[in-house]
This record gives C-alpha cells, structure tokens and sequence, in this order.
C-alpha cells in the first residue's frame, strides 16, 4: 500500500468516525434542545415564526405571512 493509499484510507475512516460521533452528539443533546425549544417557543406565534425561518424569508416575509409585528420577530430571533 503507497502513501496515497494510506493517506485514503485513514480520511475514510475519520470520515466514519465523525459520522458517528454526529449521530451520538444529536442523541445526547435532543432532550436538551427539546427543552429549550419549548421554553422559548411558549406560544402558537414564537412557533410559527419559527417554523417559517428558513434563511430564506425576510423578517418582513414572515411578518406578513403571520401577523406578527416585524420588531417581534427582531426581538425573538
């Protein structure tokens, strides 16, 4: 096995092993995040605007598509 080879062969098996360490990172922290998204999302408002925040839509976009006063959105985002 040549230099190239090995050098391949270890990023794919860093690759592997960052895939993994993603996964266990978002099942270790998915109670948390859960918790916190609830706290910050405490009413039927704060959850529309975030399920419309894509990075996409303008602050104005989702206010108009909400009702939700464009300095609120500022303030919760």
């Amino acid at each position: 096995m040549n230099n190239q080879d090995t050098q391949t062969e270890i990023l794919k098996e860093l690759s592997i092993t960052l895939r993994e360490l993603t996964n266990w990172v978002k099942v270790l922290g998915r109670d948390k995040v859960k918790t916190t998204l609830e706290q910050a999302l405490d009413t039927e408002q704060k959850r529309l605007v975030y399920d419309l925040c894509d990075g996409e839509k303008s602050v104005k976009d989702i206010g108009k598509l909400t009702g939700v006063n464009v300095r609120y959105i500022s303030e919760w985002s």
